[in-house]
């Protein structure tokens, strides 16, 4: 045992002093070439941003703006009606009525579930008692003064954060 420890610590303090060689051996880089590492971490940076702009814009089979808006359209429950849709990559926003607020619960649940609202987390649902004019009744085919509710669904993305100057992704 004490022949194998005196072997070790001898291989230790001989590897111990290949590191302080090396390490002392090792210039600093030149100025020129520090400069030139940081253009080249500069032009990468530049060149991150360009791809993450043309991927944002880039269409994928399945799952457009125009997916989303069909899936909308498939899946409205008989009881609800909608006033306006709102789409962007990173916000979908749906605004109407209904008769029952189950049905839109149902729903509500679908549409988060879906695969096209993959990226979009559903972050405020408002449903609030509405009394349907005479005339909005008419169009929808509701008898008129039917309690109704006005609803607001809104999925955003979650924002990503910044990643520091010179800091890695």
């Amino acid at each position: 045992m004490a022949q194998l420890r005196a072997s070790q610590a001898t291989e230790l303090a001989s590897l111990q002093s290949a590191l302080l060689a090396n390490a002392a051996s090792a210039a600093p880089l030149s100025p020129e070439l520090q400069a030139q590492v940081q253009s080249l971490r500069s032009q990468v940076q530049a060149q991150e941003k360009v791809l993450l702009a043309l991927q944002e814009g880039r269409l994928v089979l399945g799952a457009a703006h125009s997916d989303r808006l069909a899936l909308v359209s498939r899946s409205i429950p008989g009881p609800v009606w909608l006033t306006g849709v709102t789409a962007d990559a990173t916000r979908f926003e749906v605004t109407g009525f209904t008769l029952e607020p189950a049905a839109l619960n149902e729903w509500v649940n679908r549409l988060a579930f879906s695969p096209l609202m993959q990226g979009l987390r559903l972050a405020t649902v408002k449903v609030q008692s509405a009394r349907l004019a005479k005339a909005t009744a008419e169009a929808t085919e509701t008898p008129a003064g039917r309690e109704a509710w006005s609803f607001t669904l809104v999925s955003a993305q979650a924002p990503v954060p910044a990643v520091p100057e010179g800091g890695a992704p």
